[in-house]
């Protein structure tokens, strides 16, 4: 007896239903194969999103930090941890790269400076007996910061240290340059300064803390900013410079905040200055 055609109609329906049921199962199973396969090694994703940077409460000592203004961020992947010296060291081996504080200063450009000033280093921070070096905007000389011959990446506390025992510690004696140079290499880039804040304030991957880090932001004034009367402080400084995130272990208290916006040159190679990446 010939089946009645809503019956068949049924049967199709269900064979359709499995048909793409399966074809669902194999799609999952492949998407998280290949995710698997392409997730980036020692990095994490962070979703993206709107979220405030910046903050209201800035005192009037880093009125850069504000004022809180909402940003939007694509997700993107990135470094769990700051570059490390093996990592750096596998691009020099590979490429020659020769960094900004191994290069010797041109006498072209300081014609007065005496032959044994212009050899290259990095300024090294020290303490000093009986001197805060968290005094700041004072005159006069600071003791606790001394520029180095010699103080590279490889000797990142002169010339008679070294790295043999720190080959997983974050790269410092880097510049803004440097850092650049070895994010193309890798195929990747300097994340933005909002990418750093969102990562730190969103995911336990991020671990921060123990150098400065270059971005590729420039340091500029957030929408609605008010500067501070006395006009020394930041105002100066927007003037497409890099920032620097994070702290050192040199970095009082009050700057450990992953608002607080640090900034410098992009030549300068200070001993706490490292870098992480975000995949193209």
């Amino acid at each position: 007896m010939e089946k009645p055609e809503s019956v068949k109609l049924n049967q199709r329906r269900i064979k359709t239903i499995m048909a793409l049921f399966l074809v669902s199962l194999v799609g999952l199973w492949f998407w998280n194969y290949k995710t698997k396969q392409t997730t980036p090694d020692d990095m994490a994703w962070i979703p993206g999103g709107e979220f405030d940077m910046g903050t209201l409460n800035a005192d009037q000592n880093h009125k850069e930090e504000g004022p809180a203004h909402a940003v939007v961020v694509k997700g993107f992947w990135m470094d769990t941890t700051e570059v490390t010296n093996a990592q750096f060291s596998k691009f020099v081996e590979a490429t020659g790269y020769v960094t900004t504080a191994e290069k010797d200063f041109s006498p072209k450009d300081f014609p007065n400076a005496p032959p044994e000033t212009l050899k290259g280093g990095s300024l090294i921070f020290q303490l000093t007996p009986g001197v805060d070096p968290f005094r700041c905007g004072s005159d006069g000389p600071t003791p606790w910061w001394k520029f180095t011959t010699g103080a590279t990446w490889r000797h990142p506390q002169g010339p008679a240290s070294d790295i043999k025992d720190k080959m997983n510690y974050p790269v410092i004696c880097i510049t803004w340059n440097d850092a650049q140079a070895y994010a193309a290499w890798a195929g990747k880039r300097l994340p933005t300064e909002a990418e750093w804040v969102l990562a730190a304030q969103s995911s336990a991957d991020f671990a921060w803390g123990q150098v400065w880090e270059w971005t590729s932001s420039e340091f500029r004034p957030f929408p609605g900013f008010t500067p501070h009367p006395y006009r020394d402080y930041s105002q100066p400084w927007f003037d497409g410079r890099p920032v620097l995130k994070g702290a050192c272990s040199a970095t009082r208290s009050r700057m450990r905040d992953v608002q607080y916006r640090n900034f410098s040159t992009p030549d300068r190679s200070d001993i706490f200055a490292g870098f992480r990446s975000v995949a193209l």
